[in-house]
């Protein structure tokens, strides 16, 4: 390499890193700047929880069926245990899926909770 290559690859490279630097700077913005859509809040930012109480569990998915029937799908934390091994529950991070129907200003849910293949969901009827 000569040194009149010296001058060009420097001046080569310092375009290469303010050119970076300028579209990092112009084009990058954070994901909550490039959501257009409703805004988003913390839920539970006025809740005082407790030792033993969790916040309330964000949805995953919100979908409407109609004018009087919508589904919410959340991860739950939930006591599951195995078959034959009833005194062994533990705690497990559970899809709950809840069909809510509107009637006389009430909402009435429907729970399904989705546990995996060798869990039984432990409930308070089974104690």
């Amino acid at each position: 390499m000569t040194f009149r290559a010296l001058p060009a690859l420097a001046g080569t490279v310092i375009g290469f890193l303010v050119g970076g630097l300028t579209m990092g700077g112009v084009f990058s913005r954070p994901a909550s700047a490039q959501f257009k859509g409703i805004p988003i809040t913390n839920p539970t930012a006025g809740i005082n929880v407790g030792q033993n109480q969790s916040p309330p569990p964000q949805p995953l998915e919100v979908q409407s069926l109609d004018a009087t029937h919508f589904v919410v799908a959340t991860r739950e934390p939930r006591l599951v245990t195995v078959p034959g091994r009833e005194n062994a529950v533990q705690n497990m991070l559970c899809t709950v899926v809840t069909h809510y129907s509107v009637q006389a200003n009430q909402l009435l849910p429907t729970e399904h909770v989705r546990v995996p293949a060798p869990y039984r969901l432990v409930t308070l009827s089974d104690q």
